[in-house]
């Protein structure tokens, strides 16, 4: 499994506090730069669909707000993925229908956030994504998930940590979307 960290080359700040979560909790990712454009949507919709295309294999990806909460069930998890998985959050915003899967998965069809995602197979999963207008989530949460092999780790392990958000141009805080998606889990 390939493990990246996205993060832009002028928020030095954030790629050194990720680096150090991550590395605290055993990960040891690659970090990659955002493709940069001067509208953010577009760089981070860019750097996605590059992202995606270059790995056949299983990708983890993560952002550079990541924020592991507990992570001692992961492997747990993981292994009762199905053989047919496409992507399984580590945390999300539930927005749509989700359904217990098994002890530590749920079924998502309808997610926002990808700042903590593994991906099968992202090259074949996100072939058709060619609008860079559409945000990548968005066309996740469309196009991917209602084909119902999307699933989400229960208790999560991922939230976004508060900060400074490029993309949206505002301070950031989703500890209670975060909150709210991790107690419909329970």
């Amino acid at each position: 499994m390939q493990i990246k960290l996205l993060t832009t080359k002028n928020r030095t700040d954030r790629l050194i506090t990720s680096l150090k979560h991550l590395r605290d909790n055993n990960i040891e990712p690659t970090v990659f730069y955002a493709i940069e454009d001067h509208d953010r949507k577009l760089s981070f919709n860019k750097s996605m669909k590059h992202l995606m295309d270059s790995h056949e294999e299983t990708l983890m990806l993560f952002e550079d707000d990541v924020e592991l909460r507990s992570i001692n069930h992961f492997e747990e998890a993981i292994s009762q993925l199905p053989t047919d998985w496409e992507l399984c959050y580590l945390g999300a915003n539930l927005v749509d229908h989700i359904e217990r899967y098994s002890n530590n998965l749920f079924r998502t069809y309808g997610a926002w956030t990808t700042h903590a995602v593994i991906y099968n197979n992202p090259k074949k999963l996100c072939a058709d994504y060619d609008d860079m207008n559409i945000m990548f989530d968005d066309w996740l949460r469309t196009n991917i998930h209602p084909r119902g092999k999307s699933f989400v780790i229960s208790p999560m392990i991922a939230w976004q940590r508060p900060s400074q958000s490029d993309l949206w141009n505002h301070y950031a805080d989703y500890n209670s979307i975060f909150d709210a998606s991790a107690n419909k889990l329970l």
